[in-house]
């Protein structure tokens, strides 16, 4: 058998899968055969609608719903979608949790759909990943189906991780200014009233 000349720009591979039967829910679903996590945008939250739609995806909540997924009585059967670390401290700052996706699987973010002049249309939309580190960008698996099921191009969805070395936690950033602060403010205090005395 010949190869086949590939043309720049397209892709050799192809892909059969399944999509959801609900589009527009709020629920996660995993193919588990095939290692495919479907998000829909119900399930994420609505940052701004215009100019662009721009959702958010809290990655801590993601991984724990996935783990309940996980421990049901379908995933039990399957290995695990991901793992995680918990904070670590490093030079006296705590940075954040990273959640890690193993095992081959791959991320699905489902179209949003909105009726237009030609009909239905997926509309284009961004994902902000907070409160984790992430290697979601890399299993990222852009939806090759359109609203009735079948192969198309791949829908206008982009992912914008949040991953730096300076994602900290802030609250307790804040906790040990406001100590700090306390404490000079104590010893100013200390101070004024031992001359005054």
């Amino acid at each position: 058998m010949a190869d086949t000349p590939v043309t720049p720009g397209t892709c050799a591979l192809t892909v059969t899968m399944h999509p959801p039967t609900i589009w527009n829910s709020a629920d996660l679903s995993i193919d588990w055969p095939n290692r495919i996590i479907y998000v829909p945008p119900g399930y994420l939250t609505l940052v701004s609608s215009s100019p662009t739609l721009i959702y958010e995806l809290d990655v801590d909540q993601f991984r724990l719903d996935l783990k309940a997924l996980e421990d049901d009585e379908q995933g039990m059967m399957w290995s695990d979608t991901h793992v995680h670390s918990s904070d670590r401290s490093l030079s006296g700052v705590d940075y954040p949790p990273f959640v890690e996706f193993i095992n081959g699987y791959r991320i699905v973010f489902l179209p949003t759909f909105v009726t237009g002049t030609q009909g239905v249309l997926t509309a284009p939309y961004i994902v902000r990943l907070t409160n984790a580190n992430t290697n979601i960008q890399d299993v990222v698996m852009h939806n090759p189906f359109d609203a009735w099921g079948r192969d198309t191009t791949p829908a206008e969805i982009s992912v914008a991780p949040s991953n730096t070395a300076s994602l900290v936690n802030l609250t307790e950033m804040t906790e040990l200014l406001a100590e700090t602060i306390a404490a000079k403010v104590q010893a100013t205090i200390a101070a004024n009233n031992t001359q005054a005395a």
